[in-house]
């Protein structure tokens, strides 16, 4: 008699939580815990592959789910919730894995930041996480570290978790796939937490589409060796640090982004050699700032070099603060062009360059006399009140 190929299904009936055949309707295996059977599932599934559909309820698990290759574990929407208890670092782990997918979820810890990680993929190829939410973690919401190639995070929401929402670790090289194998973020939405996105050690990384709301750190913190890294597309809004702080790393492209209303700089290259930031918005910067000082729209420091700040426009709405000096740069840089940036309401200087064999051309500039908002009562601070309480929804 031939095998039989099938999916398998879970669902909670009572305090049971039962595995089922998709094709032939028979139970595979029921238990109280959920984290025994959805691991069992995925076991039958490991050598041929499939899907293993968490039903809409919520899965409390005592131990680590753990993927195994070209295991699809998909739940139902929002109606599937992973619980993860604070005796367990980790919700859902693919460890050197091949071809996973984690799809359609909510993974949160039982209680707010009493586990570590939401999902870590770690030295896997070719996986992807999809359409799910991950919120409050202590750590991070997903992790993808330790050489992992050829993955993708797309539309996911990651939230309240207190490191980062989303964080990119240990990606250098000699891989399971080589070396330098690029992976991939898009289109997904951050808010509170710490970080929105947190790039460490990670060569070769695409960012594109993102969105980081709130986050009580930077916005987007590339750091560590992170080299070859894009943001595309994307925006932050209302972060308590940075929109973008880049720290000892190369070959940066930030590009076609908006960046709004933060309390510290927009843009800081601190040690960053080649790269171009074109065509940027950076908006708001130092914006009731808590330590009342003023801040600057771009800044170069630190022996940054090479790099081509072309094409942005660097500006405070006139019922803010103006920002201290539009782009800034220090005396430790060097051969950078900054060129066609369109720079409005500061209260210093548009621009202030200092480096070495740095070349400055066609730039307007207009001083305090913003072009919008002037003579209107500042617009409301912001705060995290709203937020907190759709994080308790």
């Amino acid at each position: 008699m031939s095998e039989l190929f099938q999916n398998i299904y879970v669902f909670k009936n009572g305090s049971t939580y039962v595995a089922r055949g998709q094709v032939d309707s028979t139970d595979i295996v029921s238990n109280n815990e959920a984290s025994i059977v959805i691991q069992e599932c995925i076991s039958k599934l490991e050598n041929s592959g499939g899907q293993v559909l968490l039903q809409p309820g919520h899965y409390s698990i005592n131990e680590s789910i753990e993927i195994q290759n070209n295991v699809w574990l998909k739940g139902s929407g929002r109606g599937t919730r992973i619980e993860v208890p604070s005796s367990v670092q980790t919700g859902i782990i693919c460890a050197n894995g091949k071809g996973v997918v984690i799809s359609d979820m909510i993974i949160s810890p039982s209680e707010r930041h009493g586990s570590q990680n939401g999902i870590v993929i770690s030295n896997s190829g070719d996986c992807q996480v999809r359409n799910v939410l991950t919120q409050g973690f202590l750590n991070s919401g997903i992790t993808i570290r330790d050489n992992s190639f050829l993955c993708q995070l797309d539309n996911c929401k990651s939230a309240d978790n207190l490191r980062a929402n989303i964080l990119t670790s240990n990606m250098l090289n000699n891989g399971r796939g080589g070396d330098f194998v690029p992976n991939l973020i898009t289109n997904c939405i951050t808010y509170a937490g710490g970080t929105g996105i947190e790039v460490e050690k990670s060569i070769v990384l695409n960012i594109v589409g993102c969105a980081i709301f709130q986050p009580t750190n930077h916005g987007f913190h590339i750091h560590s060796t992170s080299n070859s890294v894009l943001v595309s597309g994307s925006r932050t809004f209302q972060c308590e640090q940075n929109a973008v702080f880049v720290d000892s790393s190369h070959e940066l492209n930030l590009s076609s982004n908006i960046f709004c209303w933060h309390r510290r700089h927009g843009i800081e290259l601190k040690d960053v050699s080649w790269g171009a930031i074109n065509a940027n918005e950076v908006i708001d910067q130092g914006v009731r700032s808590r330590d009342g000082s003023f801040t600057d729209g771009i800044v170069l420091s630190q022996n940054t070099q090479g790099m081509q700040v072309v094409g942005n426009t660097v500006f405070n709405w006139g019922d803010q603060v103006p920002m201290r000096n539009g782009i800034v740069e220090d005396a430790s840089c060097k051969n950078n062009i900054v060129s066609n940036n369109n720079i409005n309401c500061f209260e210093q200087n548009a621009l202030s360059l200092a480096g070495q064999g740095t070349i400055e051309n066609n730039n307007l500039t207009a001083d305090t006399d913003a072009y919008q908002g002037l003579g209107r009562p500042p617009y409301p601070d912001y705060d995290m009140t709203n937020i907190e309480s759709f994080l308790e929804i």
